[in-house]
């Protein structure tokens, strides 16, 4: 019948009532850049401070002249693996500690995040391995945090083509620039403007005695 709609009408009228809602649960889910951005700095300083705290202990706590020499931690903590216990001179645990700081700062600076977080994530772990009986609760928050922001996707807060910005804001109008003029487009206006100014004009005194002078079509 011609009242009712037709398949292809009532396809439509879905799509665009499903990309409607989509757009609006995405408008109201969707997270800031900055505050990501923010997380990502307050995280890195962090872990900054926890190593400048754990290094005021490093020899006590982390080497082989402190309460858990390696002799020990791998008769008591067997099942623990970390990059610290390699070696427990101070001058190499110092080391680990610098460069954990290094991606931590990095981190701060938004420097290849996720790679970043990752590696960070994985000398917080070996350094808690090291010595579990220093560690708390808080110690275990700080450690799911790098992962789970390891495991995110990209939230270095960077500036997003415009693109990019449009698709993830539906409700953002793309923002027409206009377009750039070619030099060909350019040098012809030039001389089309050129041509105008120097072409001879014709006073309204002219063109009144021309049209005086002119002879008048006589009936035959």
């Amino acid at each position: 019948m011609a009242g009712n709609p037709s398949a292809s009408t009532v396809r439509s009228r879905l799509t665009a009532a499903v990309r409607r809602l989509a757009a609006a649960v995405a408008a109201r889910v969707s997270v800031d850049l900055r505050a990501l951005a923010a997380f990502r700095i307050g995280l890195g300083a962090l872990v900054i401070a926890d190593l400048l705290l754990r290094s005021r202990s490093l020899t006590a706590f982390y080497t082989d002249y402190g309460v858990l020499p390696r002799r020990a931690f791998f008769s008591d903590y067997s099942g623990n693996y970390s990059l610290h216990a390699l070696s427990g001179e101070p001058w190499a645990v110092g080391l680990l500690f610098a460069l954990a700081g290094a991606f931590a700062l990095a981190l701060v600076v938004g420097y290849r995040t996720r790679l970043v977080t990752l590696v960070s994530w994985v000398l917080l772990v070996s350094l808690h391995a090291r010595n579990p009986m220093v560690l708390n609760s808080g110690d275990t928050l700080l450690r799911m945090l790098l992962f789970w922001s390891a495991a995110s996707t990209d939230w270095t807060g960077r500036r997003r083509s415009r693109a990019g910005e449009t698709a993830s804001n539906p409700w953002r109008r793309p923002v027409s620039r206009p377009a750039r003029r070619s030099p060909d487009r350019r040098r012809r206006s030039v001389s089309v403007t050129s041509a105008v100014a120097t072409s001879p004009r014709t006073s309204p005194a002219d063109a009144s005695s021309s049209r005086r002078s002119s002879p008048t079509s006589s009936s035959c």
